[in-house]
């Protein structure tokens, strides 16, 4: 009898984890935290990708910098990793110095998780793993081991962490590299689905998803949003919660908000009929060379103010490398004794209340900028 008793447990408990397995595809989420009004403000801030010169003071530190150099903390802590985490590159979720420098300090992550991947896995083994690991939960394949390593990691860390995997999909480069040659749009949304249910069903329900093309992706021919090639990419209202595009106002332009991010925007306010999602600007600055920096740093955050109340997040690209030149950092010159334009700029946009939708507190900010520490020059 005792030997019956335990094959129907044990059979029991077979059935129970294939029905729970094959009901994450329906899994559900909490919604997201979005302020009632006003924006979350974040940043993402790494000065000199030449390693040789980064030295031990990475972007986390350098985050912090800023902040003291701001006189607030930003909502949002924004930091980048590779898929598996191989070949050097950090494809832990959690528990590294970004992570624990926002529990620190009391910021949400933003987490840009690559789906390019050096060890080999592709889209499609997402997907024929996700399948299998329905069927026999049990024994995931090692891509869906990973993800659900993950998935634990992220549900452990307790606070709402932003998901943002395989940004810019359509663009040249790691994601839109691996995208393009492994299924396109189709296997893109599988990948996807599999991904947002895999961390519902271990319980990460502080995860929020954060789908984001490139702003341009969004434009087309008959100007209608829904018809742009990223809306071939949308994985559906129920796996995402957050529209999110990245623009930037480059060399010679004078973009606007709405000259860069309207269609985006439009997106964002159309594309669920039960109403607008809440929408992400993932990645925005402007270059430090343009003199007018600083007027396009508060007209864009005015201009959102003003007319695009879904915007509920902001991140900030602070950005220098020195391979490519690029250079969007607040703060430049370096060797500046008075506040550089732009980031006094970017001061005043701290301090309003409705950049600030969480109360943070604020403090006298450094009397000069501190961010010329990090800042050094490219020769050697």
């Amino acid at each position: 009898m005792k030997a019956f008793r335990s094959m129907f447990a044990t059979l029991a408990l077979g059935m129970c984890l294939l029905c729970e397995a094959a009901s994450a595809s329906t899994a559900t989420s909490s919604p997201p935290p979005v302020p009632e009004n006003g924006a979350y403000l974040g940043a993402w801030v790494y000065y000199d990708h030449n390693a040789s010169k980064q030295g031990q003071v990475g972007p986390a530190a350098q985050l912090d910098v800023l902040e003291q150099d701001l006189g607030r903390r930003f909502d949002i802590g924004h930091a980048y990793y590779c898929f598996d985490g191989t070949n050097g590159c950090n494809g832990q979720l959690t528990g590294n110095a970004a992570t624990n420098s926002d529990q620190q300090y009391g910021r949400m992550p933003l987490d840009s998780w690559s789906c390019s991947t050096t060890s080999g896995y592709t889209l499609g083994d997402i997907i024929s793993g996700y399948q299998a690991w329905k069927l026999n939960p049990a024994t995931p394949s090692p891509v869906i081991a990973y993800i659900i390593g993950q998935a634990k990691s992220v549900a452990a860390y307790g606070t709402t962490t932003y998901i943002r995997w395989a940004w810019e999909m359509l663009n040249h480069g790691a994601n839109g590299d691996c995208v393009s040659s492994d299924g396109g749009a189709a296997n893109y949304v599988a990948a996807w689905q599999a991904i947002y249910n895999l961390f519902h069903y271990y319980q990460a329900n502080n995860a929020v998803f954060v789908w984001c093309p490139s702003a341009g992706n969004f434009n087309s021919s008959d100007g209608n949003p829904l018809n742009s090639p990223a809306a071939e990419y949308y994985p559906g209202n129920g796996y995402v919660d957050y529209v999110c595009a990245d623009g930037y106002n480059d060399s010679g332009q004078t973009s606007t908000f709405a000259t860069k991010f309207d269609n985006a925007y439009k997106f964002a306010m159309i594309v669920n009929s039960a109403g607008p999602m809440p929408f992400m600007v993932g990645e925005t600055g402007d270059e430090a060379a343009d003199p007018n920096q600083a007027t396009w740093t508060s007209s864009f955050y005015a201009d959102i103010k003003a007319g695009y109340p879904y915007v509920k997040a902001i991140v900030y690209f602070d950005s220098y490398n020195c391979k490519t030149q690029n250079d969007f950092t607040l703060g430049w010159p370096a060797g500046q004794v008075t506040v550089p334009p732009s980031l006094d700029a970017m001061r005043t946009i701290m301090k309003e209340g409705y950049f600030n939708p969480r109360g943070l507190s604020l403090f006298a900010p450094a009397s000069q900028t501190m961010l010329d520490t990090f800042k050094p020059g490219c020769s050697g």
